[in-house]
């Protein structure tokens, strides 16, 4: 499938094809700091529909967790050190609506894990 990248930015398959050469194996987590609130439904549905996309087209290893951040830190931190080596930290975590400040600190860039924010539904002032 071809994907249009044309606006903003102008990408070609060029630049998709390297971005998938680089996340070939590695892992995209999906994290909200909405659990429990009338937010959560809005960020499970769209973390839900980017990550099977992510799998089903692109062959990326996708997850998304749905419960509050520090759960979803507390489970990543616990397999990291009971399994080092034998689990699967992620190499991007995508923030949804907020920033889970728990996976900033645990995995830091300097760990090779890349944080990206997806403010959707965000209005700027």
């Amino acid at each position: 499938a071809e994907v249009d990248f044309r606006w903003p930015w102008r990408y070609s398959a060029v630049h998709l094809c390297e971005a998938l050469r680089v996340l070939e194996g590695r892992d995209i987590m999906f994290m909200s700091t909405f659990f429990g609130s009338e937010l959560q439904m809005s960020y499970a549905l769209r973390a839900r529909q980017i990550a099977r996309g992510l799998r089903r087209y692109l062959g990326l290893e996708a997850r998304v967790c749905l419960s509050t951040c520090r759960a979803c830190c507390d489970r990543l931190e616990l397999c990291d050190v009971r399994w080092r080596g034998r689990c699967r930290v992620p190499a991007v975590v995508v923030h949804i609506k907020g920033i889970c400040e728990c996976a900033t600190t645990t995995f830091p860039k300097t760990r090779g894990v890349v944080h990206v924010i997806d403010p959707v539904d965000r209005y700027l002032a």
